[in-house]
């Protein structure tokens, strides 16, 4: 597959939660340093994590060694603006990289054995992206081929990657994820997450 970047978006301001939900409790560190965490241990060598709210306090308080960090000043127009902030730095980082994997930091139930599968998946699928699917939909974490780079950077809105997905003009090989796929949005889902999986 050639050269394979990430993008982990955590950009968002996390309103429902009612505080920094990059910075809450999982495990030994955070949920944010949690996912950082999978996507190292699954061997992808360039890791971009695409800051927005809050970006100055995560800094502080999150180790991002060995990964890259980019901080999007558009956050609030929507999950596309960081997917496109964290395009244009793998692609000036890296100019011939060949795919970017797109993952979320508040899914931390899909580890780096998750990861592995996809990129697995994706080195002997013939279709350019290989998605996960969940709640009989297809979602993040992705992988995109090179010739979706440009779709990748055009993206507009909140949907975020979804709205190319979800299109129906794109041949997606999926990997189910079920419920490991859950998204942390509010803070019943965290705590009740939280006390089956994220404590020590």
């Amino acid at each position: 597959m050639g050269s394979l970047g990430a993008i982990l978006l955590a950009a968002g301001a996390s309103t429902r939660m009612g505080s920094v939900k990059q910075l809450l409790p999982w495990k030994k560190s955070t949920l944010l340093e949690h996912s950082v965490q999978q996507l190292k241990h699954s061997e992808i060598d360039n890791i971009v994590v695409v800051l927005g709210a809050n970006a100055k306090h995560i800094c502080e308080k999150v180790n991002f060694d060995e990964v890259d960090v980019a901080v999007n000043p558009d956050w609030e127009k929507g999950m596309a603006t960081s997917i496109a902030t964290g395009m244009r730095f793998l692609l000036k980082k890296i100019p011939d990289i060949e795919s970017v994997l797109v993952a979320l930091a508040d899914q931390p139930l899909l580890d780096d054995k998750y990861y592995k599968k996809l990129i697995d998946k994706s080195l002997k699928s013939t279709n350019k992206i290989v998605a996960s699917s969940y709640s009989n939909e297809l979602g993040v974490p992705a992988i995109f081929d090179r010739d979706y780079f440009d779709n990748l950077l055009n993206l507009k809105g909140s949907k975020g990657a979804r709205a190319l997905l979800r299109g129906g003009s794109v041949k997606v090989t999926s990997v189910n994820a079920g419920k490991l796929a859950l998204d942390l949005d509010t803070r019943e889902a965290y705590n009740s997450v939280y006390e089956q999986h994220g404590r020590l």
